[in-house]
């Protein structure tokens, strides 16, 4: 397995291949969370599924924060580039607007807008499994209670 937040540290254009990569994995998941089998099998699965997906959730966070710091470092080098060589004397708010608009840091900030849709997919990931553990606890009761076939009928 590759270590993504090592890859994209040394070349950032291989965030395409990162989201790829992460979209699979995303779509294998999804799969992950159905309720369809053998109870007992599912729940045996459910702690070694909800280990890897964190981990993941766990790694694309970290490669979000990466490209944070990266941001907070490009726009201290432009603030500090706005303050000492330019021509006239600018208030920090309108320094902060000059450098939102900056091509790298809107560069940046997209490369961090597709990690965060990533993100948010593995952590819709990790909450559906968490209710998918709970729906196993609730199937469990139900069939030790004598009701593995009730119907609710509204």
């Amino acid at each position: 397995m590759k270590n993504w937040l090592n890859v994209l540290d040394k070349d950032e254009t291989q965030i395409d291949a990162f989201c790829t990569y992460y979209g699979n994995e995303a779509q294998q998941a999804k799969a992950e969370t159905e309720i369809e089998g053998h109870v007992e099998k599912l729940a045996r699965q459910i702690p070694a599924i909800t280990d890897k997906r964190f981990g993941q959730l766990q790694e694309v966070e970290a490669v979000l924060e990466m490209f944070n710091i990266k941001l907070k470092a490009l726009k201290s080098q432009h603030y500090r580039a706005y303050l000492e060589h330019y021509s006239r004397t600018l208030g920090t708010r309108d320094i902060e607007r000059y450098i939102d608009g900056e091509s790298d840091v809107i560069e940046l900030l997209m490369l961090i807008n597709k990690v965060a849709l990533v993100r948010n997919k593995f952590t819709a990931i990790t909450k559906a499994l968490e209710v998918k553990h709970w729906q196993i606890g609730n199937i469990v009761k139900l069939k030790a209670a004598g009701l593995d076939d009730i119907d609710i009928q509204y």
